[in-house]
């Protein structure tokens, strides 16, 4: 006859220490999701937006023409 002491068996009988415990049950759940979609309409303007931005961008463009002419920070009506 022999005697194992070990939780890990070697076979897969469940003769041994701690072999023979009920194995825990795993139970799946499967929850519903629900997903709404908003379809939004964005209150943006766009013709505001662009003459926005092409303001801005003659403006950036104008700082840089006085930057590589020095002669137009002083009387930029002179030079135009």
């Amino acid at each position: 006859m022999e005697i194992s002491l070990v939780s890990i068996p070697a076979d897969r009988t469940d003769i041994g220490v701690g072999r023979a415990e009920p194995k825990p049950i795993i139970k799946e759940i499967n929850m519903e999701t629900k997903t709404e979609i908003v379809a939004e309409t964005p209150n943006v303007d766009a013709e505001k937006v662009k003459a926005e931005a092409l303001a801005e961008r003659a403006k950036e463009i104008k700082e840089m023409q006085a930057i590589v002419n020095p002669a137009r920070l002083l009387n930029p009506a002179k030079l135009a």
